[in-house]
């Protein structure tokens, strides 16, 4: 079980990333009014990977 957990978690944290990269990439930041509310929700759920993916990690350890 602790190795499909940490397996999950790893894979959050990359999603994550990768998700923020790509809104970067589209050039998308947290600082462009009419883009950060019809972006809003793609941020929210990339912090959220990235912060449940690490709060995972730290908890198998």
């Amino acid at each position: 079980m602790r190795r499909w957990l940490k397996v999950l978690a790893w894979a959050m944290v990359v999603a994550g990333a990768v998700l923020v990269v790509v809104l970067r990439g589209l050039g998308l930041d947290m600082t462009e009014g009419q883009a950060l509310l019809a972006y809003l929700p793609w941020w929210l759920l990339a912090v959220g990977l990235l912060i449940g993916g690490v709060a995972i990690g730290w908890n198998l350890e």
